[in-house]
């Protein structure tokens, strides 16, 4: 048996996240589309401040605008 480089993880909303929930899953390529906030999250917070670190070959130009932060209080 070889060790699979995937990685799987569970997603849970609750009774008051709907909102998240229903724009979650108005996404048809959910996988990309956490891609590209987590990129996105790691860009605002000053990982990629050197230039060529973690070249985003997840940055897909159809994914990345519609990752819209709501409401994180920031």
């Amino acid at each position: 048996m070889s060790k699979s480089k995937e990685k799987r993880f569970n997603l849970s909303f609750g009774q008051k996240d709907g909102e998240a929930e229903e724009w979650f899953f108005a996404h048809s390529d959910k996988s990309a589309y956490l891609k590209a906030l987590i990129l996105e999250d790691m860009e605002r917070s000053g990982v990629f401040a050197k230039e060529g670190e973690f070249r985003g070959e997840t940055k897909d130009a159809a994914v990345l605008p519609a990752v819209q932060p709501a409401g994180r209080g920031n």
